[in-house]
């Protein structure tokens, strides 16, 4: 019997995951990344020295620009 829930509930949990993917539109200075490096520099902490790798679904900020304390991707010169 517990086997049968516990086969039932990773059923749901992968249908759920496809079924409402991933919003693709991003805020400004960001882009979208089916899978991005989850240590991303921010203005306030240099870019970890060892980071997991694994991958991170969802908006980055682009190239040349980290993420400030507000949450936003800036150029570097206005952290």
């Amino acid at each position: 019997m517990s086997r049968s829930i516990v086969f039932a509930l990773l059923l749901v949990t992968i249908i759920s995951v496809h079924a409402f993917p991933h919003s693709t539109s991003c805020p400004a200075n960001e882009e979208f990344t089916n899978c991005g490096n989850p240590c991303e520099a921010k203005c306030n902490a240099p870019p970890p020295e060892v980071c997991v790798l694994s991958c991170k679904v969802g908006c980055r900020c682009k190239s040349g620009f980290l993420r400030n304390t507000n949450g936003d991707c800036v150029m570097s010169q206005n952290c």
